[in-house]
């Protein structure tokens, strides 16, 4: 008989109570400089559900151990958050302990329903929730968004509560963190559908951010400065061909140092949670059921069975099975 999943109220009530002395303790812990892009959405959300004792469902892009306490200097409301065990200290256990932890062990199928009824009862109690729903550190380069689970928007459709997208960017040891316009769930659209959704939303937030305060694009800046050159080559200095050969260097090894900084930036990340398994988090990366290894799985059934193996002779065009 499954265990029943309880909400302790008494607890709750005692965590949201503790709650200012818990940001300033996570200041002290995690000292990372923390701006709200839009703070307008601040006063938006605490005039329309705070203030109402209406909670909502944060969901937020995950690349690093500095998120958690990132949002909770960004929001300042009191929320429970998903967190996975794996690869956690006992200190980094004791400080999730003390603003609600909503426990998950990502490959046991029996915690992950868990969790799914302890969000959807911390809900319904009033309290908000924080879902990192990419479920893994996002470590892809040039990939804004992983694919997302269902959770968050399951909860919601349950609940009844607005999902709430957080962006969070890091740049020069500060983190900026963009707040997004409430999701409203739509009950008889899929699941699927709509994380899909949120996915494109955030990942359009993070872009723009991107695009408006940094050189997202440094290849385009560095075209137009060679482009500048050249079209005012009378009226510049002896120094333009210098200029112009450092450019034209710049240009041609970007991809090398771009990939560069991306690796230097990421291996940051992983040593400040030498815990954590690399490959086991890139097995915990919400999988398309129709990707390549899914959609011709059956045939690594076929290639050992004698009258299908003609399908896999040399020879004959189409799919063949490669090792």
């Amino acid at each position: 008989m499954a265990k029943k999943i309880k909400f302790n109220k008494t607890v709750a009530k005692f965590r949201k109570e503790f709650h200012s002395n818990y940001l300033k303790l996570i200041d002290k812990v995690d000292p990372i400089k923390v701006e709200v892009v839009n703070p307008e959405m601040l006063d938006f959300l605490d005039k329309e559900y705070f203030s109402k004792g209406q909670p909502v469902n944060f969901i937020a892009n995950h690349t690093n151990s500095h998120d958690i306490p990132v949002v909770g200097k960004a929001v300042k409301e009191h929320f429970y958050v998903v967190i996975a065990k794996e690869g956690l200290t006992l200190i980094q256990k004791i400080g999730f302990l003390l603003n609600g932890p909503i426990w998950i062990w990502r490959k046991k199928k029996e915690s992950r329903q868990a969790t799914q009824e302890k969000i959807i009862l911390a809900q319904k109690n009033g309290y908000s929730t924080l879902t990192f729903f990419e479920a893994a550190w996002n470590v892809k380069e040039n990939k804004l968004m992983n694919k997302p689970f269902n959770g968050a928007v399951n909860a919601s459709k349950e609940t009844n509560v607005h999902i709430v997208p957080l962006i969070l960017i890091y740049l020069s040891g500060k983190c900026y963190v963009v707040i997004g316009k409430p999701y409203i769930v739509n009950k008889e659209k899929s699941s699927r559908e709509q994380s899909d959704d949120l996915r494109d939303i955030m990942a359009t937030m993070l872009h723009d951010f991107l695009e408006e305060k940094t050189d997202f694009y440094p290849a385009k800046t560095l075209k137009k400065k060679i482009e500048y050159i050249a079209d005012n080559w009378e009226e510049l200095p002896d120094s333009k061909m210098e200029d112009l050969l450092i450019l034209y260097n710049q240009l041609k090894n970007l991809k090398d140092i771009l990939r560069k900084q991306f690796k230097e930036e990421k291996e940051k990340a992983w040593e400040e949670c030498p815990g954590l398994d690399r490959n086991f988090e890139a097995s915990c990366i919400y999988k398309d059921g129709d990707s390549p290894d899914e959609a011709f799985a059956h045939l690594d059934r076929l290639k050992d069975n004698p009258k299908a193996k003609f399908l896999f002779k040399s020879g004959i065009k189409g799919y063949s099975y490669r090792k």
